[in-house]
């Protein structure tokens, strides 16, 4: 079941409330009224579905769309911005490693969006005894909507890239992992080769 905003709470975020500060949950609900058009955005907290290991490529289900916990491989990938699509069995444990995951998947073609998503990604600071942002950028052929993001707990839903609501996510909810250590940056990078055979 997805909780939705108060009224004030859906105030405080649309507002610029991105601090962290106060209730955990304040940012859940669904929001929308951007300048110049809409899109819908849609924060909420899926049941935890754990964190048990599978083998490597293994087939993986989860209840949410993107998931935000559950069964992964024993591996987790570098965070980086990726071209091809990464396995959710590898995503899920970089969220459990405190990476936000952010998705997307245009079958009409979302260039500038994608780039946009890029941007945010370079320009968020890297994680304190890490090089990089902890932070993965993957197209995802499974998502029904354009674009989503996900943390350990948490996801976000968007009908369009919107910056600040990507980067506020990324603020609140990165590093934020059942097993978050500083100097983690990912362990394997398989886009060359092929993550699953």
């Amino acid at each position: 079941m997805r909780r939705l905003f108060p009224i004030t709470a859906l105030c405080a975020l649309a507002c610029g409330d991105h601090g962290g500060t106060g209730n955990a949950d304040a940012d859940v609900g669904i929001i929308s009224d951007l300048a110049g058009g809409s899109c819908a955005v849609e924060v909420a907290t899926p049941p935890n579905e754990g964190a048990a290991h599978a083998e490597r490529c293994a087939p993986v289900q989860y209840a949410s769309k993107p998931p935000s916990s559950g069964t992964h491989y024993p591996i987790w990938p570098v965070f980086r911005a990726y071209d091809k699509p990464v396995p959710w069995g590898y995503l899920v444990h970089a969220l459990e490693h405190g990476a936000v995951v952010i998705v997307h998947n245009c079958p009409d073609g979302c260039p500038d969006q994608v780039a946009a998503a890029k941007e945010l990604v370079a320009a968020t600071p890297p994680k304190s005894g890490c090089s990089r942002a902890p932070v993965i950028l993957t197209p995802d052929p499974t998502l029904d909507v354009p674009f989503a993001a996900s943390a350990w707990g948490y996801t976000l839903r968007a009908k369009c890239f919107d910056r600040e609501r990507f980067a506020a996510f990324i603020q609140r909810r990165a590093n934020q992992g059942p097993e978050n250590f500083a100097t983690d940056c990912g362990s394997i990078d398989l886009e060359a080769t092929g993550w699953c055979p």
